[in-house]
């Protein structure tokens, strides 16, 4: 983590010097990926000698199975991330070429919010890759199926209250932003983040996946959803839809791989019940439904017209929502430990 913070930094300094040192340019944006990368890569290989000195390259020890065995899943992971660039990244392609640079502009700053949360989430889940892959490798696939659910569990309530935070407050969030005119772009908003709701408590699943190696079917799958994808897209976007139409088929796209192939291949992968991976996303919906029910309530109860008045109800919906899911969704098991987390940090501080 602290490498890629060092690498966003450095892309992000070298972009605003250029851009003030020279003219801007879409090339200092390219070349600072670039550094960034470069600067990237050193950090890993100084980190590895000095974290694992005891791992080298030992030619002697090349595997040619495990060499298959890790190109195929990799190839496998690489049509994975070709659908999934047609199902979250097309959509800007198809408003600018459908409805014209302006609107794309618009959506874009739209599409900002979504992808906010999904960037949130990634990190969230990148913690319970190591003890599903330490699980597996004993053999543990009743404390896998756990962990599993627990891990989605987490990942649904945590998600659950800034993803109704969003539908609640997107108005104006964006109005304060962007301008009071953003306003008028909430519905797409809410086309864009609904399907999010259902999605993100199943992105545990993507780690089962690798954990098992089982990632063709996944991969052709997305790849299938990808297209089907593009293809409504297209269409949709070509009627009085406009950009509504692409928000929608994107929506539908992911909302029935999510909903209905990611869970269920998932059980079938670890020889469990159909419904198994379903709970987690049930507790998503719940969260964010109440959550979005007393952002509407404080938003027309109080009239938001400032980010001090934004600030202080989104606190306290964040106050009332972890209130209630300590009390009510929470189960005595997981409150122990936040209690003993808690308990961590306060000593620390201290």
């Amino acid at each position: 983590n602290g490498i890629a913070a060092l690498a966003l930094v450095v892309r992000i300094v070298f972009m605003v010097f250029m851009f003030d040192w020279c003219s801007p340019s879409i090339v200092y944006i390219g070349a600072s990926f670039t550094l960034a990368a470069v600067v990237s890569a050193v950090a890993v290989v100084i980190a590895s000698r000095r974290l694992m000195p005891e791992v080298a390259i030992n030619v002697r020890q090349f595997s040619g199975k495990a060499f298959h065995e890790f190109t195929a899943s990799g190839i496998w992971n690489s049509l994975n991330q070709l659908g999934t660039m047609l199902l979250l990244q097309i959509e800007l392609l198809m408003s600018n070429v459908l409805l014209g640079p302006l609107c794309a502009g618009q959506y874009a700053a739209t599409l900002t919010f979504p992808n906010l949360m999904r960037g949130l989430n990634t990190q969230v889940v990148s913690v319970f890759g190591p003890t599903m892959t330490f699980l597996f490798a004993r053999n543990d696939i009743k404390g896998l199926v756990a962990y599993t659910n627990q891990a989605s569990r987490i990942v649904g309530m945590l998600m659950g209250l800034p993803l109704g935070i969003l539908l609640g407050y997107g108005d104006k969030i964006m109005g304060l932003w962007l301008g009071p005119q953003f306003s008028s772009q909430y519905l797409l908003l809410v086309i864009l983040t609904v399907q999010l709701v259902i999605g993100l408590p199943t992105t545990p699943l993507y780690t089962l996946f690798l954990v098992v190696n089982h990632v063709r079917v996944p991969g052709i799958v997305t790849v299938v959803s990808g297209v089907c994808n593009l293809v409504l897209a297209y269409s949709l976007g070509r009627t009085s839809l406009g950009a509504y139409g692409i928000a929608i088929a994107g929506g539908v796209s992911l909302l029935l791989k999510n909903l209905f192939f990611t869970p269920i291949y998932g059980a079938a992968l670890l020889n469990q019940k159909w419904w198994v991976f379903f709970k987690p996303i049930k507790e998503s919906l719940v969260v964010t439904l109440m959550t979005w029910s007393l952002c509407y309530v404080l938003k027309h109860t109080f009239l938001v017209k400032s980010w001090y008045e934004l600030f202080a109800c989104v606190g306290v919906t964040c106050i009332v929502i972890w209130g209630l899911l300590y009390s009510i969704i929470i189960q005595p098991g997981e409150r122990n430990q936040i209690k003993g987390l808690a308990n961590k940090v306060f000593r620390l501080a201290t």
